[in-house]
C-alpha cells in the first residue's frame, strides 16, 4: 500500500514482474492475480504487456500499467 502514497489519484503506476517461477526451492515472481490482491483498490489494472525476460528467454515478465484510484 505504499505505492498508494506515492501515486497520486488518477496518475499511472508502471510494475515490471517476472511471472512465477521457483529458485532455489523458493517461489519468486507474481501472477496477474498477484498484482491485483498487492494494488487493490488502491490501484486498478488497465493493460499487462506480457513478454519474456531479454537475458532469459525462457522466463515470462509482464509491464502492468495501473491506475491509482
Amino acid at each position: 500500500q505504499h505505492a498508494g502514497r506515492l501515486v497520486l489519484p488518477g496518475g499511472t503506476l508502471l510494475l515490471y514482474a517476472f511471472a512465477p517461477y521457483e529458485r532455489d526451492g523458493e517461489p519468486r515472481g507474481l501472477a496477474p492475480e498477484d498484482v491485483m490482491a498487492l494494488f487493490t483498490p488502491a490501484f486498478g489494472v488497465v493493460s499487462v504487456q506480457h513478454g519474456q525476460e531479454i537475458t532469459d528467454p525462457d522466463k515470462a515478465s509482464a509491464w502492468y500499467r495501473l491506475r491509482r484510484a
